[in-house]
């Protein structure tokens, strides 16, 4: 007669069967990733450095012996509404991909929100008018800017300062900077909009240096935002200015103009590169990318562009790891798909080349204030503030 145990022994066997093929199938089934990137249209190559970055980042995966085997899909598109679309329809309904990466304009990023629903969508650029119901988004939204600067102007001390456009976009602004402020707990000394366009500020400036900020955030287009400085300066303001580093860079000269001389830039790890000091969240990440950059194309550095492709694909390869580890298979396409969006969520932080994500289920920006460096203008080009 067997006893209980002898009798368990064979279920026990069948059971660990069932598991071993069970990972064997989900190991051998890989990850189907689609990229809809420019890469043909010569007059949109200053958007290959996108798809360098993923390509470069495929022969890297491929190299590894170990880990969830991945395929990526390729098409031509990401920058207007009729080559994005359709490309990420045909992936998902003829290719089975489990996620996409897309986009490098605002409109194309718009239209991908139609198939946002279906399965995890990472934009690199966000979209035209926002959407909570579109694609994930890998730059930093307004918000994440606006709490980057706030955090760090608590050193300061005092109120803070705002100078914005009069339009819909400056409200954002406004709503995107007192929202900042009331979560780290700083006041709002004085808040002016003026017109787009403004060539003088007198009034405006006065009224901002007036109310005594330690620090002043101005946000607007790159010819206003430069004579909001020089109004602010010639009304005797004195202290530290804030501005996103998208802003700063379209000043004439960049961010070697001389009104930001002493200006503090919320700006991207990436663009800091060399002077991203070791201690930085964001340092190993970079440091991955350009190895993978250098194995693949030699002398070729980190772009801002290439890194957020960079990122969105490492965000998914994590994501898809985890959702394995649920017992989830790739070969169950729909299921795998919900997977992959479920272990965005839960993995938690991940820090990038680019920034630093982490989503919560609901805000599309995946991006958070940690991955953005507080940076200021030096002669050997940004460096980190402090």
């Amino acid at each position: 007669m067997f006893s209980p145990a002898a009798r368990a022994a064979p279920t026990r066997l069948l059971l660990l069967g069932f598991l071993l093929t069970t990972a064997w199938s989900a190991a051998q089934t890989p990850l189907r990733i689609g990229v809809v990137l420019p890469y043909q249209d010569t007059a949109t190559s200053a958007n290959w450095n996108e798809y360098l970055a993923a390509r470069a980042w495929e022969r890297d995966v491929a190299d590894q012996a170990a880990g969830l085997p991945v395929e990526l899909f390729y098409r031509d598109g990401g920058t207007t509404p009729a080559n994005t679309l359709p490309a990420i329809r045909e992936l998902v309904e003829q290719e089975d991909v489990h996620a996409v990466v897309c986009c490098v304009t605002a409109v194309s990023a718009g239209s991908a929100a139609a198939m946002a629903a279906r399965l995890p969508i990472l934009s690199l650029e966000e979209p035209l008018g926002g959407s909570e119901d579109g694609p994930l988004v890998m730059v930093p939204g307004r918000l994440t800017v606006a709490l980057a600067m706030a955090q760090d102007a608590r050193r300061f001390g005092r109120g803070v300062g705002l100078m914005t456009l009069d339009n819909g976009f400056g409200r954002e602004i406004v709503d995107a900077v007192v929202a900042a402020l009331a979560e780290t707990g700083l006041p709002l000394s004085r808040a002016e909009q003026y017109p787009p366009g403004a060539d003088v500020l007198t009034p405006e400036a006065l009224l901002v240096a007036a109310s005594e900020p330690s620090a002043v955030i101005v946000w607007g287009l790159p010819d206003d935002s430069a004579t909001a400085i020089r109004g602010l300066r010639a009304r005797g303001y004195e202290g530290p200015v804030y501005l996103p580093w998208s802003l700063a860079n379209e000043f004439p000269g960049g961010v070697r103009n001389s009104l930001l001389r002493e200006a503090l830039l919320a700006t991207p790890p990436v663009v800091l590169a060399e002077e991203l000091p070791p201690g930085s969240p964001n340092h190993e990440a970079l440091e991955r990318l350009r190895e993978v950059l250098a194995r693949a194309y030699g002398v070729y550095g980190p772009t801002l562009e290439g890194a957020l492709a960079f990122d969105a694909l490492e965000l998914l390869l994590s994501a898809a790891e985890l959702a394995t580890v649920y017992g989830v298979s790739p070969a169950d396409t729909a299921s795998f798909r919900q997977a992959v969006s479920d272990a965005l969520v839960a993995m938690g932080p991940v820090d990038g080349a680019a920034g630093s994500y982490d989503y919560d289920g609901e805000d599309p920006d995946l991006t958070i204030p940690r991955g953005v460096v507080i940076a200021t203008p030096a002669p050997r080009g940004l460096v980190p503030a402090h």
